[in-house]
């Protein structure tokens, strides 16, 4: 392994000063702050989070929390643009 492996392990498994535990409310209302204060700068955002790592607060925005996104124009098909190709 890496030196930077060995470290990125650490940090996700063995770090005593990180949780793994449920995320509370009052944590979630902290990341959102964050975010909104730095975006997507991970690093800073971990550093208002207390006792969560970069890795967990970017996993927990953008699987949990990031507001729904617009949906996106709905593209035609490739099958259905082919059918109609070849019939003409």
């Amino acid at each position: 392994r890496t030196a930077f492996g060995c470290l990125s392990y650490w940090m996700q498994n063995h770090n005593p000063n990180v949780f793994r535990t449920t995320w509370t409310e009052e944590e979630d209302a902290a990341l959102i702050a964050a975010v909104t204060r730095w975006g997507a700068d991970w690093r800073k955002v971990a550093e208002h989070v207390p006792r969560r790592s970069a890795a967990q607060c970017h996993y927990r925005y953008t699987r949990m929390l990031m507001p729904a996104r617009p949906p996106s124009e709905e593209l035609p098909s490739a099958a259905g643009e082919g059918a109609d190709n070849a019939s003409a």
